[in-house]
């Protein structure tokens, strides 16, 4: 036994030597001689150690020798390259691991920003002041989130994390409020600075959704019905216009006045925008045409006019520096043409990840353009790449491409959207590990075409990858694509950057498959809440006392002088009730003495002028409250603080109203009562 635990000790002191060994590829001959050494050495020790039989001391000298050899080549033998490589796999594990953690703490610390609420109706000597920008600010926030999902969705307690994730559950908010807006109630504190509650308000909110940022998706004007979410979109590119160069025209016949796509989105509320598209040929046949341009911009404002549209996007092939200034002259005088038949109409144009032929200039064309989309759907990468990856080292990565963009003059980010598809590229592997034969897939083909098939990410590039192995394992296939996990990190890339937004091309490429849809939703559909009214409950029940009086006095002032801020609907107009009651009672009881007087004493009356003064003033306050009254009221259409108000303050209306009265009476004395005198003259 104890000869058994030397043998095993002995392995194990070889087997140190060889972890602890330095290895330097000029010294690797000599130190293979002295392995051999100690490997007889060893053998030699190993043998007179044992003393079993012949063929049981030939088994154990064969093991112990295939051992110690492995060991001694897996930590002796590696080439000067193959450490280089294995430090280089370490260093760039160790720069993302390091990189992701950076990401992290930042977006804790994003988390972690709270927005503070302030009162909005008046308290003591304060005037209501309207929403404050922190309000519109805190749709980011995650304790906002939570806190509508509560009052929404109806759940008071926190969801058990195994049921629902917080993505989840903010993907349920969202789609809810996708089919109708909501509303919930919620109080407000409002204490001093010792903490004492000076006023508890209860505010009722509607909360309905809007854009983060610009979302533009492009349909084919000849694709078939399909089953959209128009509510995503802020914009439906329609691509339909293939451009003639030689004449200006369109070479297809578009006509969307009668089309499923028109009346949904009409209805939807979406911006439909016209894609102008034209190849290399087309292109550089156009830019050379005065005639062409000239019959494209004389036309297009009727084409938009009748087709209901609302903006432009030029997307040419081919443009290279020689048609970089004709490019600029069209743009200018199409803008020129479009602002002066409607100055809502929008002009944006597509230009390649990586300009090239220089063909773009940005400073020039920025003035005319209202958005740059930074195509990634059209370039085909080389070497089996990705379409769009997001961080890569090569002049095709999205982050190097809009970098390059925006240093062109200084731009502003809002103005630039990157375009990226909703579909994936094929490569097949030939036996020199080289990628050839690009093949387009859409994300709904590659979902039912593998759905069982592993799927890996690229975390440099953001994009998932599918790999076909032979029976040997050697990939033969590459498909790189997004799913909504890559596309997550490429809208937070536009969100976090300032950019104007994403445009998604095209929209048909995942019918039947609501993934990358619910991600869009996810990133850029936001809760926009709402006051819609607010009710100071510490007052709510109090109908008398002076601080009642204060107040609704000074309600009264704003909102006669804010008829369109939220606030209307809360005023109480019951104070102002009862001055209407005193005021024609006190103008009734002077009315009565004053004609009294003046039948008994007439014109011998001593304070017949004061009274008549009092009387008149009384009178004039009477109808002036009277005015307010009415003007508060709300059921009242197109006056005052109705539901379509329009925002002209009292003070105003009634100076026109007295100005009109002032004229008329004028009028009156100077046109009309002479000539009633000439006519009852004999």
């Amino acid at each position: 036994m104890i000869k058994r635990l030397s043998i095993i000790i002995i392995i194990f002191m070889g087997i140190g030597l060889a972890s602890h060994a330095q290895v330097n590829p000029k010294n690797v001959p000599k130190v293979t001689e002295q392995v051999t050494k100690e490997k007889k050495s060893l053998l030699k020790r190993l043998s007179d150690a044992l003393k079993f039989t012949k063929n049981a001391r030939q088994k154990e000298r064969v093991r112990i020798i295939a051992i110690i050899d492995t060991m001694l080549k897996d930590s002796l033998f590696l080439s000067g390259k193959e450490y280089s490589q294995s430090q280089k796999i370490l260093k760039d594990s160790l720069w993302a691991k390091l990189g992701n953690l950076q990401l992290a703490i930042e977006k804790i610390k994003a988390e972690q920003e709270k927005q503070k609420d302030k009162p909005i109706i008046p308290s003591g000597g304060e005037t209501p002041a309207k929403e404050t920008k922190e309000e519109d600010e805190k749709v980011n926030n995650d304790q906002y989130i939570e806190s509508l999902i509560s009052a929404i969705l109806d759940k008071e307690k926190v969801p058990d994390p195994t049921k629902a994730t917080k993505r989840q559950q903010q993907l349920a908010l969202i789609k809810k409020l996708l089919i109708e807006p909501a509303s919930y109630k919620d109080t407000l504190k409002h204490e001093d600075k010792t903490g004492k509650l000076i006023h508890l308000f209860e505010r009722q909110r509607t909360v309905k959704l809007k854009h983060a940022a610009e979302v533009w998706g492009f349909l084919p004007s000849n694709s078939s019905e399909i089953e959209l979410n128009y509510r995503l979109y802020s914009a439906i590119v329609v691509d339909g216009f293939m451009l003639n160069g030689a004449t200006g025209r369109n070479m297809n016949n578009l006509q969307l006045d009668n089309s499923e796509l028109y009346h949904r989105t009409k209805a939807m509320g979406n911006t439909l925008i016209l894609n102008i598209n034209a190849s290399s040929k087309e292109t550089n046949a156009f830019l050379q045409s005065s005639f062409a341009q000239e019959q494209f911009t004389a036309k297009i404002a009727t084409t938009l006019a009748a087709n209901y549209m609302g903006g432009l996007n030029i997307q040419f092939s081919g443009v290279n520096q020689l048609l970089s200034k004709p490019l600029v002259k069209f743009i200018s005088n199409l803008s020129k043409a479009c602002k002066k038949t409607s100055k809502k109409i929008s002009l944006s144009i597509t230009v390649p990840a990586f300009d090239v032929y220089k063909g773009y200039s940005i400073s020039a064309l920025s003035p005319f353009i209202d958005k740059f989309l930074i195509d990634f759907t059209q370039k085909l990468p080389e070497n089996g790449q990705p379409l769009a990856p997001l961080k890569q080292q090569s002049d095709y990565s999205i982050e190097t491409c809009v970098s390059r963009y925006l240093s062109d003059g200084e731009q502003n980010p809002a103005k630039f959207m990157i375009l990226l598809p909703f579909y994936g590229i094929k490569w097949d592997i030939n036996e020199m590990g080289k990628a050839n034969n690009p093949d387009i897939l859409s994300y709904s083909r590659i979902r039912s075409g593998y759905q069982f098939v592993p799927v890996t990410y690229d975390q440099q590039t953001a994009n998932a990858l599918i790999e076909l192995t032979d029976s040997t394992g050697k990939p033969h296939t590459k498909i790189w694509f997004d799913d909504e996990n890559t596309l997550g990190q490429k809208f937070d890339f536009a969100l976090n950057d300032g950019l104007g937004g994403v445009a998604i091309s095209n929209l048909t490429a995942d019918v039947g498959y609501g993934e990358l849809s619910d991600e869009l939703a996810y990133k850029f559909l936001v809760p926009d809440t709402n006051t819609v009214a607010e009710i100071d409950l510490t007052y709510k029940n109090q109908k008398f006392g002076w601080d009642y009086i204060v107040r609704n006095l000074k309600t009264y002032y704003f909102v006669l002088g804010n008829p369109c801020h939220y606030t209307h609907d809360i005023v109480d107009r019951t104070l102002l009730s009862y001055i209407n009651i005193i005021l024609i009672a006190i103008c009734t009881i002077l009315g009565f003495y004053c004609c009294a007087k003046l039948r008994s004493e007439g014109n011998d009356w001593a304070y017949k002028k004061p009274l008549l003064v009092i009387t008149g003033f009384m009178l004039f306050i009477f109808i002036t409250c009277g005015f307010a009254w009415i003007y508060l009221d709300a059921d009242i259409p197109w006056f005052g603080v109705d539901n379509k108000c329009i925002d002209m303050p009292f003070l105003i209306l009634y100076l026109i109203i007295l100005i009109g009265i002032a004229l008329g009476i004028i009028l009156m004395r100077l046109i009309l009562f002479p000539i009633v005198r000439q006519e009852d003259t004999p």
